[in-house]
């Protein structure tokens, strides 16, 4: 069934509100869209809280694919308000969770029971719908920044009372990233030695890796990082066991010592990032024991820049994250562990009219470790008191103006503040400006009624009152 087909049969009476990027800029703002009515095995949820992940950055605003207005958001705790006469597993007031799909784009005939083959897996994997999918211009599903969600049950997941929805919204994409490939891949065992590379822009990756490697029971964990500075927070905050500095200066006596001596390497950070910049990868990878294992699960690296001939020498295995995040039943059985452990995520919660400066942040790898928007409490539907424009810079100009009621000479009717018909007319004849201006002064009454003062000189030799209102005058003193 193609995805206009699904269009035709879903309708959409919902409204929900949310904010939304409407072009490649990647600004958000308040937005108003349809989601479609509860089904019969759908739950529908109220959005608690929602995180920001590097690929909301990258699908606002950097990719090619994606179809705007698109509100963003695939990290969603929120609380059951309605279920489908269907859906068994959770009911109105329970406190769930929301990953990157939503529900499939067509049914498959091993759905309930899990794909059991590699084809059949690989068909429902092209086949589910994203959190924040565009199948065609009448089928629009947004994310999480946004009030409701609409949800196939076999897409939510059961969040534990005792896991907080704020800090543990990030489990959702970065800790099942983790968590799967660890198990994947044989890097969760008590007796390995296993490196996990502290990135910025994928810290939120790497500081989960540390804790659910020393929940698993794994012998030694260390931290790489290109910063010094990071060994505290390493070591005291996230429970690492060791902690080694890699840059260009990579033949210390640490760094020598740690050759050739971990089972694997969990590599969080995105080919842009400073230690491939510094081509240390070689290094990383000399880290590994002969047959050791380094997971990417940061964006892909280039490549061109993979070291191929130790790869082939050390035995070494270089490999992708595992795709999890499609396996619903990992999930659910990761979010309970997290729980079991106390494992939550390092957040910043920031509210709805912070998301454009936190784009930003995430953009310049500005944030430790995770930004985690307030849905509930700082979405409202009313765009009272969201600026329309948000002020980047701005410069101040000064404007002055004489203290007085009139701009006009009420004798000559010219400019007060230009010359007046007197010095107007010597300038006519002499062509001096700048004699005539300095002579053609200003002068004003306590009443505030300014004149040339040429003008009311000539006035008030016949008569001591003021040409506006008639009464006595009283002039302040004359000034340039």
């Amino acid at each position: 069934m193609s995805s206009s087909t699904v269009a035709k049969e879903v309708k959409l009476p919902v409204k929900a509100f949310g904010w939304a990027a409407r072009k490649a800029s990647g600004v958000l703002s308040p937005f108003t869209f349809n989601r479609r009515a509860t089904g019969e095995d759908d739950v529908t949820m109220k959005v608690l809280y929602c995180g920001i992940c590097p690929f909301d950055l990258h699908s606002i605003k950097h990719s090619d694919s994606s179809e705007y207005p698109l509100v963003p958001g695939h990290e969603i705790v929120g609380e059951v308000t309605e279920v489908g006469d269907w859906v068994r597993k959770f009911k109105v007031g329970d406190k769930v969770g929301v990953g990157c799909m939503i529900g499939p784009l067509h049914s498959c005939s091993d759905s309930d029971k899990g794909c059991k083959m590699e084809p059949a897996m690989k068909c429902c994997l092209q086949n589910i719908i994203k959190t924040y999918y565009h199948g065609a211009p009448s089928l629009t599903y947004g994310g999480g920044l946004s009030d409701i969600m609409v949800v196939k049950e076999r897409f939510v997941v059961r969040f534990p009372d005792n896991l907080p929805p704020d800090a543990g919204a990030p489990l959702l994409c970065a800790g099942i990233t983790v968590y799967s490939s660890m198990q994947f891949y044989g890097l969760n065992k008590p007796h390995i030695h296993l490196g996990v590379v502290l990135g910025g822009f994928n810290g939120h990756l790497s500081h989960l890796a540390v804790r659910f490697a020393k929940a698993f029971g794994v012998k030694k964990v260390t931290v790489i990082s290109s910063s010094p500075a990071m060994e505290n927070e390493a070591i005291q905050r996230l429970g690492a066991d060791s902690f080694l500095v890699l840059g260009p200066n990579n033949q210390d006596e640490q760094m020598q010592a740690a050759r050739g001596t971990m089972d694997g390497i969990i590599h969080t950070l995105p080919a842009v990032s400073s230690l491939h910049q510094d081509h240390v990868l070689p290094f990383l990878t000399g880290l590994l024991k002969s047959h050791g294992k380094m997971v990417q699960v940061g964006e892909p690296s280039n490549p061109k820049d993979l070291p191929h001939f130790d790869l082939f020498m050390e035995k070494t295995h270089l490999l992708g994250g595992s795709s999890a995040t499609k396996r619903m039943k990992k999930t659910q059985k990761m979010i309970d562990f997290a729980a079991e452990h106390n494992i939550t995520a390092d957040v910043e919660v920031i509210r709805m009219d912070y998301v454009n400066t936190a784009m930003r942040r995430l953009d310049r790898a500005d944030v430790k470790y995770c930004f985690v928007v307030d849905v509930a409490n700082t979405l409202t539907s009313s765009t009272a008191g969201v600026p329309k424009l948000e002020i980047m810079k701005w410069n101040a100009v000064a404007h002055w103006a004489w203290d007085m009621y009139d701009d006009t000479c009420a004798i000559c009717r010219f400019p007060i503040m230009d010359l007046c018909i007197e010095c107007k007319a010597a300038e006519l004849a002499i062509s001096s400006v700048t004699t005539t201006r300095r002579e053609c002064q200003v002068v004003w009454g306590v009443c505030n009624h300014a004149f040339h003062l040429h003008c009311v000189s000539e006035w008030v030799r016949d008569q001591r009152i003021c040409p506006v209102d008639g009464k006595d005058w009283q002039p302040h003193e004359p000034v340039h």
